[in-house]
């Protein structure tokens, strides 16, 4: 699978559809992470309670992808129980999508770290609906990237307040 990024968009080319989903599991599950590490980074209530929806939604968004994920595995006749989800996820490092060092230092740079990754996901999801074939897969897709917009409008509003 090659994946290059570009300003506005990413390109995923000579993919496997499982790859793209293992990498799309590890995104979410990372961006959980990230926004749950906020949490203990401010004692402000409101802003607390943004994180931890934002990082719930994304642990929403990976079990989606998971189910995704075995679906693709079961029509492969393959056991999903018998699949390691991390395994050749190198090429996740290589989509530029969630910088797996950052560390927010205060709420504003969580909120300008977290509108980079929700764009990226949103341009990634974007480029994965176009080459889903699966029309379940395209309305769960499209679900997630109008999330993640979602995300991208909270955070916005918040960079301001912050």
């Amino acid at each position: 699978m090659d994946v290059k990024m570009g300003k506005e968009n990413i390109i995923i080319s000579g993919f496997d559809e499982l790859e793209v989903l293992k990498i799309a599991m590890k995104i979410e599950t990372d961006g959980e992470k990230y926004y749950r590490s906020v949490l203990n980074k401010t004692s402000d209530e409101r802003v607390k309670r943004t994180f931890k929806r934002l990082a719930d939604d994304e642990s929403s968004h990976y079990e989606k992808f998971k189910g995704m994920f075995e679906v693709e595995l079961r029509g492969r006749n393959i056991d999903p129980d018998s699949v390691d989800g991390e395994e050749g996820l190198f090429t996740y490092m290589e989509t530029g999508i969630f910088n797996k060092d950052a560390e927010a230092e205060s709420v504003k740079d969580a909120v300008l770290n977290g509108e980079i990754v929700e764009l990226r996901s949103i341009l990634f999801y974007k480029e994965l609906l176009k080459q889903s074939k699966a029309e379940g897969n395209k309305q769960m897709l499209n679900e997630i990237i109008e999330q993640e917009q979602m995300h991208f409008n909270i955070l916005k509003s918040w960079e301001a307040a912050v």
